[in-house]
């Protein structure tokens, strides 16, 4: 046989075997299952049952025998009974492993009727990557949880007023964080894969910022000169989120006009969890009121924001951006 006809008889069996693994592709797509048999509305109720979870849905990595933890690997843990404590390990997509068919049935209901709760920002990263643009879309709440707060400053110390406030400065021109932050970059990346979930209702993440390097005021208020460090720093900690996250903010602007509400979707927790169990002193109390006050002036930049959409001019109290 020569080199050419040998050539042709392997490029036919190529494309023999292609056209056999899109068949077969095909067959498990179409195979018929007895469940499906069933009218939409007991299906709608079995997915009910199923999937949906009054809890928060945990989304961790999965740790072998040996200690070590598979970095690109994630599993899902939920409550099968919301009166129970005890958690199943089993994953809480297992219907959607039976066919395509049922996971295209079931796959908004899981990530649009589901609170998520992942251990840190790498894992939402990676989490948000393997789900796909089309789950991401239906996502509406997502939060930082357990572990994933270990690692940050210790904000009750630093919200003490005997504590070390040296390193914060309040002043507006201090220069912008370093674009080498590595949680900005993280945060960043997340508002970049969140770009198109425009159904989100709530996004908690941990303060891992470096109070010292966050971004300075766009926008001077009247009590510029005399508000409280803690608001001040609250202020600039949502420039913060209006740079990592403008695309989400400029394009859920597109469709919703009502930026008190957007500015309440993100949500910085600057009190850790493990914190939030202390005791706080009247002193931290204060602080604590004046940053949520201070919070306030996300809702004057997405203002700002949409007022620059619609094609006005600059506000004259406005800084040099």
């Amino acid at each position: 046989m020569s080199c050419k006809a040998s050539r042709k008889t392997k490029s036919r069996l190529r494309r023999e075997k292609k056209l056999r693994e899109q068949s077969q592709s095909v067959a498990r797509y179409f195979k018929h299952f007895r469940f499906l048999d069933l009218p939409p509305e007991l299906r709608t109720k079995v997915y009910d049952f199923a999937i949906v979870c009054c809890d928060v849905v945990s989304i961790t990595r999965i740790s072998h025998k040996n200690g070590c933890t598979n970095k690109k690997q994630l599993a899902i843990l939920h409550h099968q009974n919301c009166g129970l404590a005890k958690r199943d390990t089993q994953p809480i997509a297992g219907l959607l492993h039976t066919c395509k068919k049922i996971r295209h049935e079931t796959s908004f209901k899981l990530y649009n009727s589901n609170a998520f709760g992942l251990c840190d920002v790498p894992t939402l990263i990676l989490w948000l990557e393997i789900i796909g643009p089309a789950n991401r879309a239906a996502l509406r709440s997502l939060e930082i949880e357990g572990d994933g707060f270990d690692d940050l400053l210790p904000i009750i110390s630093l919200l003490d007023p005997e504590g070390d406030l040296d390193r914060y400065d309040s002043n507006p021109s201090i220069g912008r964080a370093s674009p080498g932050d590595p949680y900005r970059k993280e945060t960043a990346r997340v508002g970049d894969l969140l770009s198109e979930s425009l159904v989100l209702e709530a996004l908690h993440l941990p303060c891992g910022y470096k109070f010292w390097q966050l971004p300075p005021l766009t926008l001077r208020q009247r009590d510029a000169d005399n508000a409280p460090w803690q608001t001040n720093m609250a202020r600039r900690i949502a420039e913060t989120l209006v740079e990592d996250f403008a695309l989400f903010f400029r394009k859920r602007l597109l469709l919703d006009n009502d930026t008190e509400q957007l500015s309440k979707v993100i949500k910085v927790d600057i009190v850790r969890q493990r914190d939030g169990d202390m005791p706080a002193s009247p002193a931290i109390k204060g602080v604590l009121t004046q940053i949520e006050e201070g919070a306030e002036y996300l809702n004057l930049l997405l203002k700002y924001i949409q007022h620059k959409q619609n094609g006005g001019k600059p506000w004259p109290f406005c800084l040099a951006e």
